[in-house]
């Protein structure tokens, strides 16, 4: 047999049911243990949460009842007290709030009473009569002249009365201004009157803006051509405003683009495009460097200068061309066209030389005359003419033209011709009828005509 076997034989037939009861009883003292401190435990806070919790219900009875203190921490701990308390104080406070309501309503039905009453005679005040402002006016404008009726105090006395027996207006027909003057007379309750006061002025605006936006409507659509063209659309927006402007009108955006559409614009860039297209088709450019060709000659022969000399040649040189301006007959004048800058050339150098005889000099004086009179009458020719074509096609007066194109260069060659002369360019085109138009409120406004 081994020895496990028998200690374990052994240990079978040893009691143990004493140390098992031991056991027991250990663990069952320890369990009562541990209730008691878990029991103590609970009650402690509980004891501690109940201090805290009456605390904040004395708190409350101080702070929301106006309870004294102490009398609040006795009442804090009657459980069955409490709450007969919070009851009794819920009814008196209700009791309260109706009777504050009931007096609150009271109120409001007095002032609804009072309100009843001043608005009652406040309407019977509206529907009240007085003199109509319009027979006030004519009486006092009549009134500084009737001497024939006696004395002052006479006088007045007759248009009073006769003041009197003219029709009557109700107040509640005026206007904010009189209704105001009748309001302080009669003394109108003060709040009402001024609220109808300020509602007679903002209707009055509103209504006065809805008759400047039809008389700024009709305006626009009814304004004819102010002037005959203009140059610019800022020009135009500055007649048209101070056109309506005369009449008291504020033009919007969309009156003045309506009135725009009757003014005529020209378009200055179209207008110079063709004034240089005329120019350089009729060649009064190069009429112009033959001009000052001549010029340079005359400048040389007066001050015998190189500088003067060089320039002249360089202007002849370029404008002796075959297909120049000069007639035959010009050019025979002057020796044939044929080497005609060279012999220029080889005279101007002569007189630099001093080799140059009076002939010389003769000739080339010729020259220059021969040159600026024919220069002169080309301008003249193409110069009217292109000023003409201008004006009749841009349907602008011939003063515009040259002011607004680069003829305007060209005048300092052009003689002075009377306006009495048949040479005179055509005239500006003249002005469109004026019309003169009915305005909503009568009146009528005539376009102002352009000086």
């Amino acid at each position: 047999m081994a020895i496990g076997d028998t200690v374990n034989a052994g240990l079978m037939r040893t009691d143990f049911s004493a140390f098992q009861q031991a056991g027991l009883a250990n663990a069952q003292a320890n369990a009562a243990f541990g209730n008691a401190v878990g029991s103590f435990i609970d009650s402690y806070y509980k004891k501690k949460q109940e201090k805290v919790d009456r605390e904040e219900m004395a708190s409350n009875l101080v702070r929301n009842f106006g309870m004294e203190r102490d009398a609040a921490d006795a009442m804090s701990r009657d459980k069955d007290l409490l709450p007969l308390y919070y009851k009794n104080e819920a009814q008196k406070r209700e009791a309260q709030q109706n009777e504050k309501l009931f007096a609150l309503r009271k109120k409001e039905y007095e002032g609804r009473e009072a309100d009843r009453k001043i608005l009652g005679k406040f309407s019977g005040d509206l529907l009240s009569e007085t003199t109509d402002p319009k027979v006030v006016e004519q009486v006092e404008e009549v009134r500084p002249g009737m001497f024939a009726l006696g004395n002052e105090t006479q006088r007045n006395r007759f248009l009073d009365f006769q003041q009197e027996q003219q029709p009557k207006v109700a107040v509640g027909e005026l206007g904010s201004s009189e209704f105001a003057r009748v309001a302080r007379e009669r003394e109108f309750d003060p709040t009402l009157a001024g609220q109808r006061f300020m509602g007679l002025q903002k209707a009055e605006a509103a209504q006065e803006d809805k008759r400047l936006a039809e008389l700024g409507d009709q305006f626009s659509s009814r304004l004819g051509s102010i002037s005959p063209y203009y140059f610019s659309e800022s020009d135009a927006v500055n007649d048209i405003r101070q056109q309506a402007i005369r009449f008291g009108i504020d033009l919007d955006k969309d009156q003045i683009d309506l009135a725009l559409k009757s003014q005529r614009i020209v378009d200055t860039k179209d207008l110079r495009a063709e004034a240089l297209k005329q120019i350089k088709a009729t060649r009064i450019d190069e009429s112009v460097s033959i001009l000052e060709a001549g010029e340079q000659m005359e400048n040389f022969l007066s001050d015998g200068s190189a500088l003067s000399a060089t320039i002249a040649k360089e202007k002849f040189a370029r404008m002796i061309q075959p297909d120049g301006i000069l007639t035959e007959d010009d050019l025979n004048r002057v020796g044939g066209s044929k080497g005609l800058t060279d012999r220029i050339a080889r005279k101007i150098q002569e007189i630099l030389d001093g080799t140059a005889d009076e002939k010389t000099v003769d000739d080339l004086r010729s020259a220059a005359n021969i040159f600026k009179a024919s220069a002169r009458k080309k301008i003249n020719v193409e110069h009217p003419q292109i000023i003409k074509y201008l004006s009749e096609t841009f349907e602008i007066s011939p003063q515009d033209t040259v002011r607004r194109t680069a003829l305007d260069r060209y005048k300092k060659h052009m003689p002075k011709v009377s306006q009495s002369s048949g040479d005179i360019s055509p005239t500006s085109p003249p002005p469109p009828a004026i019309s003169t138009s009915t305005l909503p409120s009568g009146g009528r406004f005539t376009p102002a005509q352009s000086q």
